[in-house]
């Protein structure tokens, strides 16, 4: 695959724009308010996926990632609904998670029925870690995925 995407941090002027992905995924199963996204990305490293430098291409897809002291926990990844499919997550995972799993282990939660990003998540190194039982409001499971520290290169 070509890279065609210029991956940076986010900062405070992309909020409104990172918003704009995660608003149309709210349902039962996933709710997050504007105010606890906002503190979400206002205390986490944020990367964004964006266009060619020099186009403007809204913002393909972001990814969170929390310091938990011992571990790097990704918090929220959303990928924007005009560019799902065309590898922008991975691309950008592939791009930001090397620096990251260096130091320690990577982990996340993904719904039991987010089958999708499983299968992205065991594509690039994350094993299955546990299971969250009824961890959603919907009733549904969390399955807890980690990549052990050192399991990428930067080659990925």
């Amino acid at each position: 695959m070509t890279k065609v995407s210029h991956i940076r941090r986010a900062d405070f002027v992309d909020e409104p724009e990172l918003w704009k992905i995660v608003e149309p995924l709210q349902a039962p199963a996933f709710h997050w308010p504007r105010d606890l996204f906002l503190s979400e990305f206002q205390t986490t490293e944020t990367w964004v996926s964006l266009g060619p430098p020099g186009l403007w291409i809204p913002v393909k897809a972001f990814v969170c990632i929390r310091d938990a002291t011992d571990v790097f926990e990704l918090s929220v990844l959303a990928t924007n609904s005009e560019f799902q499919s065309q590898g922008c997550m991975t691309e950008l995972l592939k791009s930001v998670l090397p620096a990251y799993n260096e130091k320690r282990h990577v982990f996340l939660e993904v719904h039991e029925h987010n089958l999708k990003a499983q299968k992205l998540y065991e594509k690039l190194g994350f094993i299955q870690n546990r299971t969250r039982i009824s961890y959603y409001s919907d009733g549904a499971s969390a399955i807890e995925y980690r990549l052990p520290r050192g399991s990428l290169s930067r080659k990925v």
